[in-house]
């Protein structure tokens, strides 16, 4: 990657909108000037509120935590949801060492840079005074705790007193800065609850919009019965009756100023600009001066161009045809063919997790697959893998002029595939078409993930009578089929061994729900895993009968021997592929008869019935007191039996007698303690006879025994065999 150049992060939301358009201009225009890239990190919807169906679209500020920032500039201006204000506050603190610079609104233990606006609104109350006369005037302005509001009042009062005006508290009116607040003012001067006065100064758009909409609304003139001048400039004044004259603020300025600023902390050198800050009025209808025709043009070829995007979009074919799409990279031609939907950038690139498409995502994985779709710099033919820490491929920012990305999420509800990448023109705002074109790729991915899903489920059809459609083991019917067709081809004095067993979570586990559900499929899958390996031999073969339990058999077995070390090898490979886990439980019946007299009903009845009352002993235990702190000692020593432990130690630990603490311990377990330790050595000795091929000596001193004597007389004590003999009899 191209080290000479910095890159600054900008971390906003919603960045259609036009005053994001305003400050990112300035930002770009001066980081092109210094030489420096941008990365302009945002989601789309940006709600004010927790909503589950959109907070995952929050995660694309984990960007923050990669790599390759050289600053980061955060706009708290637009971060309306206080939670994900304080998150992404959160998330600046790991990365301490980036210098950051905050612009707008003023946060808690942070300071910001902002424009004047006092100043500013000590114009809008001159241009009152100076140009109209007028000298009963209100101000609408936001909450009364925020400094914000309590600024604009200042730059209000200031203009009053400079004129000679006294200042009345009464004539200020504390709002939320939302169009509610402007019509609840306009209801009051239209019931005489307030005296209309001859002009109001909104301290924002909105409020203004708000105002004007109610007062026209309820028959009030402007400007003949009252005028109203509005702050910000939000392009949103076509929409509104009358057009309102508002007060330009220079988010220009206030982005220039930020790239400045963060240049300073990040290279220590001061840096000579001669910007300064130059709001202006942009005239309308609801005062008496001339409205300003070049501008509201502009506006309106502004609002025609961004319409007709939008339209191609709702009532063209590009989200048909990627509903179609059967790849990704279908995706990718449909997008290049319908190009003319998208308004013009210098690339559009999809950056999907290389495993977006699991039921199951390793969410520890960050490799990332880059697809162009549009690309005028770069090779579009080119697909680039990366990791999520290096935020972009290399090759798309080793370019000869800087450059102004935006990185957005591409999610679906609770499901995150990866982030989109656009690089625009040159001084081109982020359109609201690129905001509803991410809807539609996130969209057209949730559902070729379910089709395809949907293909796979009919490409197997065949099974699905006989088959678990999550693993693909044998169902219930297609175990007894299997059976069927053992009992056919087996000769009558053989045994049939049939092993039972149910995988349970503790009650105990507080994991969340969306995660449960992770892990339960993770450990389906690594049962099933083992299970087939289990099955390879032609007499052996598996199945799951519903969400927690699972069977193994194995015909033609010559012993009653061959089926209790059999059954024994079974158990022991799936307790030790699920040690890991330590809430999880397993309960395992057994049972056994020659091929001539097997009863497959009254076996399964049989074994249903051990492992209910195996479920309800295990529910028992949960109830009992101090049973966690035993479970957790127990899956201790089973999870390393090299552990030199013994029943003085863990009494110690329990804070009792050694003699209350096996007590209890033999109470909960069915067994003493002494002896589950020398069960928990020999055990893990079988599973590594039966798995590897390693000496017997360093088996014993894996399982914790100084010395191979003593070894062999426990493991021989406990299997009556030697561990020489059960391997032997397990290969």
């Amino acid at each position: 990657m191209n080290k000479k150049r910095m890159l600054f992060y900008l971390i906003t939301a919603r960045p259609d909108n036009s005053e994001q358009s305003e400050l990112i201009k300035g930002i770009s225009k001066q980081a092109s000037e210094m030489d420096i890239d941008i990365a302009v990190v945002s989601n789309i919807y940006n709600t004010s509120e927790y909503n589950k169906f959109f907070s995952l679209e929050n995660g694309i500020y984990n960007l923050i935590k990669s790599s390759e920032p050289d600053g980061i500039i955060v706009d708290t201006d637009v971060l309306l949801s206080d939670e994900l204000r304080n998150n992404i506050v959160s998330m600046l603190d790991t990365v301490s060492y980036i210098p950051v610079v905050y612009i707008g609104t003023k946060i808690s233990g942070v300071s910001c840079i902002d424009n004047d606006t006092a100043t500013d609104i000590e114009k809008v109350t001159d241009h009152f005074i100076e140009v109209h006369g007028f000298y009963d005037i209100d101000i609408l302005t936001g909450p009364d705790e925020e400094g914000v509001s309590r600024e604009r009042v200042r730059g209000y009062k200031t203009s009053l007193e400079k004129h000679g005006i006294k200042f009345d508290k009464s004539k200020v009116v504390f709002g939320n800065f939302w169009i509610n607040t402007g019509e609840e003012l306009a209801q009051k001067y239209i019931s005489g609850e307030r005296r209309i006065p001859q002009g109001v100064v909104c301290t924002n758009d909105y409020m203004a919009y708000g105002l004007c909409d109610k007062l026209t609304e309820k028959g009030v003139k402007i400007p003949e019965d009252i005028m109203v001048i509005g702050y910000e400039y939000i392009h949103e004044r076509l929409y509104h009756h009358p057009l309102i004259t508002t007060y330009k603020r220079d988010r220009e300025y206030l982005g220039a100023k930020s790239v400045i600023e963060l240049y300073e902390k990040v290279s220590g050198k001061k840096y000579n600009s001669n910007i300064s800050e130059s709001g202006n009025m942009i005239y309308g209808n609801t005062c008496s001066c001339a409205e300003d025709s070049a501008v509201l043009l502009s506006e309106k070829k502004e609002m025609i161009e961004n319409r007709g995007y939008m339209l191609c979009n709702e009532n063209g074919e590009l989200e048909q045809y990627l509903a179609e799409a059967r790849s990704v990279m279908d995706m990718v031609w449909i997008l290049r063919r319908y190009s003319y939907f998208i308004p013009p950038v210098q690339s559009l690139y999809m950056c999907l997790f290389d495993d977006w498409c699991m039921s199951v995502r390793d969410t520890n994985e960050h490799l990332m697959t880059c697809y162009p779709v549009i690309d005028i710099v770069c090779n579009i033919d080119n697909i680039y893998h990366f990791s999520y820490d290096e935020l972009m491929p290399d090759e798309l920012r080793n370019t000869e002029n800087p450059s102004v990305f935006y990185f957005c999420p591409i999610c679906f509800i609770e499901e995150t595939f990866g982030y989109a990448i656009l690089r625009v023109c040159e001084n081109e705002p982020f359109k609201p078409a690129f905001r509803e074109l991410l809807k539609v790729i996130s969209n057209s991915l949730k559902f070729l993930k379910m089709k395809n899903d949907i293909e796979y489920l009919f490409t197997c059809q065949n099974l699905s009578v006989f088959h678990d459609s999550t693993t693909g083991l044998c169902n219930r019917a297609g175990f007894e089929s299997e059976f069927m067709i053992a009992v056919k081809k087996t000769v009558s004095a053989s045994f049939f061994l049939v092993c039972m067993f149910d995988i349970n979570f503790s009650s105990k586990d507080v994991t969340l729900e969306k995660d449960i559900m992770s892990k339960r499929l993770k450990v389906c899958m690594k049962v099933a895993d083992e299970l087939m390996e289990l099955s390879k031999d032609k007499n052996n073969f598996c199945g799951r009968l519903d969400d927690n339990r699972y069977v193994f058999a194995v015909s033609e077995i010559e012993t009653e021997e061959k089926c209790r070390l059999t059954a024994d090898k079974a158990f022991i490979k799936l307790f030790y592929t699920l040690l890991e886990n330590q809430n999880i439980n397993i309960s395992f019946a057994v049972h056994s008869d020659k091929i001539s007299s097997f009863d497959f009903d009254f076996c399964f009845e049989k074994l249903e019935k051990e492992l209910e009352n195996q479920a309800e002993s295990a529910e028992d235990n949960y109830k009992k007191s101090g049973y966690e702190k035993y479970s957790e000692l127990r899956w201790q020593i089973y999870k390393n039996p090299s552990l030199d432990i013994n029943a003085e130690d863990a009494s110690r630990k329990f804070c009792m007698s050694s003699g209350h603490f096996r007590s209890i311990y033999r109470k909960l377990f069915k067994i003493s303690f002494h002896q589950d330790l020398i069960n928990s050595r020999v055990s893990y000795a079988k599973y590594l006879l039966a798995t590897t091929d390693i000496s017997i000596s360093a088996i014993a001193d894996k399982c914790g025994y100084g010395d191979d004597k003593h070894f062999l007389h426990q493991f021989r004590l406990v299997t009556g065999y030697t561990p020489l003999k059960y391997r032997d009899k397990n290969i």
